[in-house]
């Protein structure tokens, strides 16, 4: 990997931004590393010149769509030489983008070197200083010295309770803008933070250790197919019986969808139908289909466009939750407004097949729980009558029910186990006051007897 150019690397992502490609040109050295399942790559790069942060999350966000991940990471390397203050506001934007608690505190801020100690005034009381040393923010910001230049700067934060009320409208505003994007700023930090390191290998060794790796992720998900029984990403399909139900036979021999790129003709892709919409084309007395097909990794947009006895068996055939295989052509449709681009799948012939569904073989059955439904927001998709039917399916005598602090699961369990005959052991994820955090700052000689105001801070910046 380390020999190998940086787009050479990453040879399915062309970049047209001329910056970009001038900035890349640049790049002295790379080491990748990834993990498959989790469709991460993580690339030290090492440059000779300084480059914007925004320049490098926008490569990151290329490449991610380029390859269909759910997280790409770009860990830049500069000689130590080109630290200086100016810089300084680009570590303090790494520090906004991957720490807990430290979006919108550095709106309004100034910072100050003295020797090898970095100390930044924030416009806020010294509560907030306190929350950012409870999140080890200082620490977060020496480290993104350290990963991008080897060097080892102590920082302090320090309050300056003294600002305007312009200053705290920007500050107010900043914070509302973040509010929108914390969510997926969280799941950011989750995800890089499960990742790891390997500190027990030099990078170059973990660099060639994972080239293999690396490169079956470029191309897509593996296709593993034996005894008629075709394995792609987390679905297995029964290939050896096809029922071809529409247009001629034809050789299953899929090809994973992460795999299309581009205009491929006479390929042959297998999954599952969801999303399946029917109506009256503009055009002609024909009616335009569309549905989309999840093989078990990626999913891809199918379309048809013939008459109502056509349009009509191909919807009998493919119902959402049905099983099929098609043998067809990918291509690229571009928008009418010319920026953006889908790429779509067009058929010639259909064949029902098989899902093998996943089962559990273990001799003495497992009880669930900790379980999360579609009542846990931006946590889990399955809802609760569904997760209480599959437990039963899989021989389970109980399932609990777990979901965020909330108790809405309840009445769907209760209804599916009901009719099942099986038990439901209902909880919750209760939610506490974090006791190495000041709840409260002052005198009060108030009782609990006295009025009082819960404020709710967990989306005004704060990690959720």
């Amino acid at each position: 990997m380390a020999d190998k150019s940086f787009l050479e690397i990453f040879n399915r992502y062309k970049p047209t931004d001329a910056e970009i490609i001038r900035v890349l040109s640049r790049v002295k050295q790379t080491l990748v590393r990834a993990d498959k399942e989790k469709r991460f790559i993580q690339a030290e790069v090492f440059f000779d010149e300084i480059v914007r942060k925004d320049v490098l999350y926008r490569i990151e966000n290329e490449i991610k769509t380029a390859y269909s991940l759910n997280y790409v990471k770009l860990l830049p390397k500069y000689p130590a030489n080109l630290f200086d203050k100016i810089y300084f506001s680009q570590i303090l934007l790494e520090a906004e983008r991957v720490g807990i608690v430290a979006r919108g505190f550095f709106a309004a801020c100034d910072w100050e070197f003295k020797g090898e100690n970095i100390t930044i005034t924030i416009p806020f009381v010294s509560g907030g200083v306190r929350l950012l040393e409870n999140a080890n923010t200082p620490s977060v910001i020496e480290n993104i010295i350290f990963s991008e230049f080897g060097l080892k700067y102590r920082v302090k934060i320090v309050s300056d309770e003294k600002m305007s009320s312009s200053t705290q409208d920007k500050v107010r505003n900043e914070l509302q803008a973040h509010d929108r994007n914390i969510v997926e700023q969280s799941k950011r930090y989750e995800a890089a933070v499960s990742f790891g390191s390997d500190t027990s290998k030099s990078e170059k060794e973990v660099a060639g250790a994972n080239l293999q790796r690396v490169v079956t992720l470029f191309e897509g998900a593996e296709t593993q197919t034996a005894d008629g029984i075709c394995t792609i990403g987390y679905k297995k399909f029964d290939i050896s019986s096809p029922e071809y139900a529409y247009g001629e036979e034809f050789d299953i021999n899929p090809t994973p969808i992460a795999a299309l790129n581009g205009y491929s003709r006479d390929v042959v892709i297998v999954g599952e139908v969801f999303g399946l919409t029917q109506e009256p084309a503009r055009r002609g007395n024909k009616v335009s289909t569309t549905f989309c097909v999840y093989d078990g990794n990626t999913s891809i947009e199918v379309r048809a466009y013939e008459d109502d006895t056509k349009s009509a068996e191909i919807a009998a055939i493919a119902k959402n939750g049905a099983s099929i295989a098609l043998y067809g052509k990918s291509e690229i449709e571009k928008k009418k407004d010319g920026v953006g681009k889908d790429l779509i799948f067009s058929f010639n012939h259909m064949a029902k097949i098989k899902e093998i569904k996943r089962e559990d073989n273990a001799k003495e059955k497992r009880v669930e729980l900790h379980l999360h439904t579609q009542m846990s927001a931006m946590d889990a998709l399955l809802p609760p009558d569904v997760a209480v039917k599959k437990a039963h399916e899989w021989g389970h005598r109980a399932v609990a029910i777990t979901d965020h602090g909330n108790v809405q699961a309840y009445q769907m369990a209760m209804l599916a186990a009901e009719k099942l005959g099986m038990k439901v052991i209902y909880g919750l994820e209760a939610y506490f006051v974090n006791d190495k955090t000041s709840a409260i700052t002052g005198d009060y000689k108030g009782t609990f007897n006295d009025e009082f105001v819960v404020f709710d801070i967990e989306t005004t910046g704060l990690s959720v």
